[in-house]
């Protein structure tokens, strides 16, 4: 099954709209919540983060509230990046793998016949694969060479272009796959055997293959909002759920959240889907929205 974050399925998800310019979202000093912030276009720009959000997270997380990095990123991928960001923990690979206080709470991988049987159908196509795990990442030529490109048309590097070949993987790496991303894969080429195999093939924003599609491909059943429960059920307490996002690769958890916040730069489908918009990131859009959700006290 592919999902597409560019087809009208997108405006099925949408929240009531609800006015936080008079009275914030939470209103008791006993409610507590569990915060999801998106990272690119939400927490930061080219890794760079608002002193503005870095305050609103310390004032939060010292009011009692939980807040979490969630990103579709693996461990791998994304721990060098988010390591030093003040959160509560990190939520990685599309809800597969949750990190607290420095401690994993929530791990649950691809299962390995799964993931080798997903990789050999996606062989035959001809299209690149990165195989993301937890700890390690590895790929084949036609992704790095469509890294180094990107790359160098963007001016900046990727780790990704130094990480080991699929033929380095031994048994123990295939026992951790969280995703795989492919990147120049025909649409519908394996939508049954996802189908068949209970995945799905989520599209990356951006998308640099004319008629083709570049995407990461996940179990069906997780997803960046299911980590609402996998968290509330790690530490067997019920908490208010509130996310915070920019595009449409951030719908799963609106949709799983009691309060779903757009930023003021993001796109079209996360405004609609959202129950409240904030300002632009480069104008305390994130401070503004912890504002008007309660989770601190208004300027």
């Amino acid at each position: 099954m592919t999902a597409n974050p560019n087809t009208p399925l997108t405006n099925s998800v949408s929240k009531e709209k609800i006015d936080l310019s008079k009275k914030p979202f939470l209103t008791s000093p006993e409610q507590k919540a569990i915060v999801f912030l998106d990272l690119d276009g939400t927490l930061w720009m080219h890794e760079i983060i608002p002193d503005s959000a870095l305050k609103a997270i310390r004032e939060a997380r010292e009011n009692g509230h939980l807040i979490f990095v969630n990103t579709g990123r693996s461990k791998d991928g994304a721990i060098q990046s988010i390591q030093s960001v003040p959160t509560s923990g990190q939520v990685y690979s599309a809800g597969t793998e949750i990190w607290m206080d420095g401690k994993r709470i929530f791990y649950r991988p691809m299962p390995s016949h799964k993931a080798k049987a997903l990789f050999d159908r996606l062989q035959t196509t001809g299209c690149g694969i990165m195989i993301e795990g937890s700890d390690s990442s590895f790929s084949d030529q036609i992704t790095r060479d469509y890294l180094q490109q990107l790359a160098a048309r963007q001016g900046i590097s990727s780790r990704y272009l130094h990480v080991p070949f699929y033929e380095d993987m031994r048994d123990e790496d295939w026992e951790n796959v969280m995703k795989i991303s492919v990147h120049g894969l025909k649409p519908g080429e394996i939508d049954s055997f996802l189908q068949e195999n209970g995945m799905v093939l989520t599209l990356f924003s951006n998308q640099d293959f004319k008629d083709l599609l570049s995407g990461e491909i996940t179990m069906k059943d997780l997803n960046k909002g299911t980590a609402f429960q996998s968290i509330q059920d790690a530490l067997h307490k019920q908490f208010t759920t509130i996310a915070i996002g920019d595009s449409a690769n951030d719908l799963p958890m609106f949709e799983a959240a009691d309060l779903a916040i757009a930023m003021g730069n993001g796109t079209q489908e996360a405004k609609a889907a959202a129950s409240w918009i904030t300002d632009t990131i480069d104008n305390d859009g994130l401070y503004k929205a912890f504002e008007a959700a309660g989770l601190i006290k208004s300027r």
